[in-house]
């Protein structure tokens, strides 16, 4: 009779060493598990905030308030002029144009030499 209960109590003891692994391993996948559906719940919710807070400046743009005008007077904005990149005077564009037409020149004199070139070994 001994012997049966040590036997009983040592397969316990046994199934107490073996199983809780199981078990945390099973309860750690269902809390990842959970952990994923708050963290998509969360972002749902916090899409549906933004979508009720931009309806509810929508509505409020559209019904005025009795201490507020109509068509409230809008400040045009206050741009900086655009300036390009490089400011170039007059000068220096033409002598910039001048030396493009000087390199175009010396590449079509190039190029009619190598069609000169072609015409000759054929």
């Amino acid at each position: 009779m001994l012997k049966k209960i040590g036997i009983i109590c040592l397969a316990f003891l046994v199934g107490i060493l073996i199983f809780p692994p199981l078990t945390s391993a099973q309860s750690t996948a269902a809390l990842a598990s959970r952990l994923s559906r708050l963290e998509t719940e969360n972002f749902q919710l916090r899409s549906q905030i933004n979508r009720i807070e931009s309806q509810l400046a929508t509505l409020t743009r559209q019904v005025p308030s009795p201490n507020r005008p109509l068509n409230p007077p809008t400040p045009a904005p206050s741009v900086p002029p655009r300036t390009p990149p490089r400011v170039l005077s007059s000068d220096q564009r033409f002598d910039r144009l001048a030396t493009l037409v000087i390199e175009l020149k010396e590449r079509i004199q190039d190029l009619e030499a190598q069609v000169a070139e072609l015409q000759e070994q054929i």
